[in-house]
């Protein structure tokens, strides 16, 4: 005769202890829970920005870090190389609708470009 052993109940810990006894969960602007070191905003943001002839390096990103969305993409156009790269290409400043349509973008980027 065989004995079938279960396992005691774990009860939870950590970030499934508090999700265990949430009653709503908010993601960020940009669709995730964490993101260590901003690599997911980053990486919308450079997908989101390549189209419009600005590409900002690693460095430029994390100098901009702060409040994510409009604010962080008004931030990277306030840095001179970032904006002349959009004036070269496009022939002007860029106005706040072009930097809507960039958040718009990023935002995009998110939920449906594969990582």
């Amino acid at each position: 005769m065989a004995h079938h052993r279960t396992a005691p109940e774990r009860t939870p810990t950590g970030a499934a202890a508090i999700l265990r006894e949430a009653d709503a969960v908010v993601f960020s602007w940009h669709g995730v829970l964490f993101d260590r070191g901003r690599t997911e905003v980053h990486r919308a943001l450079a997908l989101a920005l390549a189209p419009w002839g600005v590409e900002p390096g690693p460095a430029e990103l994390v100098a901009t870090r702060g409040p994510v969305g409009q604010p962080q993409v008004r931030r990277l156009f306030a840095l001179p190389r970032l904006a002349e790269a959009f004036r070269a290409r496009h022939g002007r400043w860029a106005t706040d609708d072009d930097l809507a349509a960039i958040v718009f973008a990023a935002w995009i980027v998110q939920f449906c470009v594969p990582r």
